[in-house]
């Protein structure tokens, strides 16, 4: 199999218009036997982006969380 890959998402958008990059990178574990990334893997990095963009854009995020914010993508 090949060498690692490396995947970014960015999100555009906000009050600022600011973007958010996340970098990941993908390895044998994400990948079939055709190195085509499982479709479901994209729903988990789906939620890690989205949690880390608000803990960077939303003010008290932390204490929302803590206080019960649920998200639902």
């Amino acid at each position: 199999l090949g060498a690692a890959t490396d995947l970014r998402f960015a999100f555009v958008g906000g009050a600022m218009n600011q973007s958010f990059d996340y970098a990941t990178t993908i390895t044998i574990g994400d990948t079939d036997l055709m190195q085509a990334v499982y479709f479901a893997h994209f729903f988990k990095l789906q939620g890690i982006v989205r949690e880390l963009w608000v803990l960077n854009a939303v003010e008290n995020s932390r204490q929302l969380l803590r206080d019960g914010l649920v998200l639902i993508t």
